[in-house]
């Protein structure tokens, strides 16, 4: 049986014959091209690929299996090649519009999990274009090691490549797994979100964010985003704050205060959040639009760069009578 594998805010499952518009129109873009074996990719290779995925079965040595992922819809899709008995090569496509949110990592993170766990693989590969550095990036985060450097091994679109080679074994996934204990939180997930809009909420909504940063800022899924020389994860958030706050202003929020943190006066003593901030918008229909506008979103690299950690929680603005109600 083909695998659906689940995350806080994805879905990988075996690709549908109705996917075929959703793949064609991020495959299709010259920027996903450029480290992909194709030039073009058309409706009718979208049909081919979707065909050619009827009839494999998971675990069959020399197959591809092809999942997608999705998040709401289609956002991308992530290759499984097994190339024997105990061993598996990965690949992964993700839409440039949803790039930079972790996509890619929590994807990867579950089919691992399928692969070392469930079908108790050996060993598992990939192999990337050496000047893709985000891709390189992703699976160096993901616990990879570089075993090659090929130089100018393939001849690719027009002249010689380089590529890079990784490798993880099963045993030292497990130890990257016993590293991970602690998840982190940097977007809300699906169920969140559903959550959230069930709850009717009418007038002003208030957020509260609650604030960790990585001691350098991490820029390797936005490499657009970074700055020539590394900055701190506070100097990062600064300029998510710097490119958000017009955007929010605009949609009629405002910042209602943002300031320093530390640890806890009550609470658990390990526990320390760098920074508080609180969001007014109007409405959670404002909150919304404005959380979906491109023209934020193109900055929201500066966030995940910046943070290890957060929180949000939505505060209602009411009496103490209400406050103290039982209900939303």
């Amino acid at each position: 049986m083909k695998p659906e594998l689940r995350t806080p805010r994805l879905v990988l499952r075996p690709l549908l014959p109705g996917d075929a518009p959703a793949i064609c129109r991020y495959r299709s873009l010259t920027e996903v091209a450029r480290y992909q074996s194709w030039e073009t990719f058309t409706a009718e290779d979208a049909h081919r690929l979707l065909a050619s995925q009827a009839s494999v079965l998971p675990d069959t040595p020399g197959t591809w299996l092809q999942l997608a992922i999705v998040a709401g819809g289609i956002v991308g899709d992530l290759g499984l090649h097994f190339l024997d008995s105990n061993q598996v090569e990965l690949g992964i496509t993700l839409d440039p519009g949803h790039q930079g949110k972790g996509y890619a990592t929590e994807a990867l993170r579950a089919v691992l999990g399928y692969l070392f766990g469930t079908l108790a693989k050996h060993r598992v590969t990939a192999t990337t274009d050496a000047e893709n550095r985000p891709a390189a990036a992703l699976f160096e985060r993901l616990g990879f090691r570089r075993e090659g450097h090929y130089r100018q091994n393939v001849w690719f679109k027009g002249r010689w490549g380089d590529e890079f080679f990784y490798a993880l074994l099963r045993s030292e996934w497990g130890e990257t797994m016993g590293e991970e204990k602690v998840a982190a939180y940097l977007e809300p997930t699906q169920e969140a979100g559903r959550a959230f809009l069930a709850r009717n909420l009418t007038g002003p909504v208030v957020m509260l964010n609650l604030l960790r940063f990585r001691a350098v800022a991490d820029y390797s899924a936005t490499p657009h985003l970074a700055p020539k020389e590394p900055i701190s994860g506070a100097a990062a958030y600064r300029l998510y704050v710097e490119h958000t706050l017009p955007h929010l202003e605009k949609s009629g929020g405002e910042l209602v205060f943002l300031g320093k943190g530390g640890n806890f006066l009550i609470g658990p003593g390990e526990e320390r959040w760098d920074a508080a901030m609180l969001v007014r918008q109007r409405s959670v229909a404002d909150f919304v639009a404005f959380a979906a506008n491109p023209e934020y979103l193109a900055g929201m690299g500066h966030r995940l760069a910046a943070l290890e950690d957060s929180r949000l929680l939505p505060l209602v603005e009411g009496t103490g009578a209400d406050t103290f109600s039982e209900g939303s």
